[in-house]
């Protein structure tokens, strides 16, 4: 076993070097624990075989993606889906950040009181902790405004999407006669727990 930066021969070109990652690359199958060839040694060897098989190499490329192709026909439309997420979650904060304080903590909780009162979810009727859903989503222009909103489950919620449903029995009724009872004073938080739902309601329902 090489201490690290003990000089160390190379079994290529038969130059010593330093047994650090800057000359030789690791190797747990050697008892020494680094390669016996230094690193330029590996470079050039590797470099040359490809070269001289760059056509087996090409035909075993295209034999492997003829064999897979539904595989990497699904890894490209995951791909894909990953970046739809990530462009409508950035989309969806901005919208948030720029429509803050459109309605209150208030607002929301009187919703919980008239929708969820037990706290379960207006899509599954389970009782989970419940988050925020917008009807028309920000990604599709819907306003960040409490007649837009529904309590759903985290789960309902990320099942939903980018849709446009509407899930509340009075088809958003109480939300659009209690957009204007309050006044704007609050961001709300993502997420509100059922817990909260026993907290004493000041407006007048």
């Amino acid at each position: 076993m090489y201490a690290y930066g003990e000089p160390k021969v190379c079994t290529k070109c038969k130059r010593e070097f330093p047994a650090t990652e800057q000359y030789y690359y690791r190797d747990k199958y050697q008892h020494c624990g680094w390669s016996c060839w230094c690193k330029k040694c590996k470079n050039a060897t590797r470099d040359r075989w490809t070269r001289e098989n760059a056509g087996h190499i090409r035909a075993y490329k295209r034999q492997w993606r003829q064999e897979n192709r539904q595989h990497i026909i699904a890894q490209k439309r995951e791909r894909r889906h990953r970046t739809k997420c990530h462009i409508i979650y950035k989309f969806n904060r901005e919208a948030r950040v720029n429509k803050a304080g459109e309605f209150t903590t208030d607002h929301w909780k009187a919703l919980l009181r008239h929708y969820a009162p037990d706290g379960t979810c207006l899509c599954c009727g389970h009782k989970r902790e419940l988050t925020v859903d917008h009807v028309i989503p920000l990604s599709l222009g819907g306003p960040n405004t409490v007649d837009n909103l529904q309590p759903l489950c985290q789960e309902c919620n990320s099942a939903k999407y980018t849709r446009t449903a509407d899930y509340r029995p009075d088809d958003g009724a109480f939300a659009k006669a209690l957009a204007d009872s309050l006044p704007h004073q609050l961001r709300l938080p993502l997420k509100i727990r059922p817990i909260q739902l026993e907290l004493p309601l000041d407006e007048a329902a």
